[in-house]
């Protein structure tokens, strides 16, 4: 078992492509513990850095019913995250 800031719990790994690795996760800090999606930035650069916080502040902004809603953006240890709300249903494979 793998936790991330001792908030989100990895249950299993969705994908992973050039830019990083999508996980499902649990919320340990609700009571219902719900699933969320975790996406794991590799080789993060100091340019890197910067995007990963502009994609995060644009993320923030969006509500739309489509567009998985942000709940948490952090750096662990060096590594950096995106926190967002699954998509319920099935896949487009």
């Amino acid at each position: 078992m793998i936790k991330l800031i001792s908030h989100y719990e990895i249950v299993q790994k969705l994908g992973e492509g050039g830019f990083g690795a999508t996980y499902l996760a649990v919320d340990t800090h609700l009571p219902h513990r719900p699933h969320r999606v975790v996406k794991h930035l590799k080789n993060v650069t100091r340019e890197g850095k910067r995007l990963f916080e502009k994609e995060a502040e644009v993320l923030c902004g969006l509500q739309h019913p489509q567009i998985p809603r942000l709940h948490a953006y952090f750096e662990e240890k060096g590594k950096f995250y995106l926190v967002q709300e699954i998509s319920e249903g099935t896949t487009l494979e």
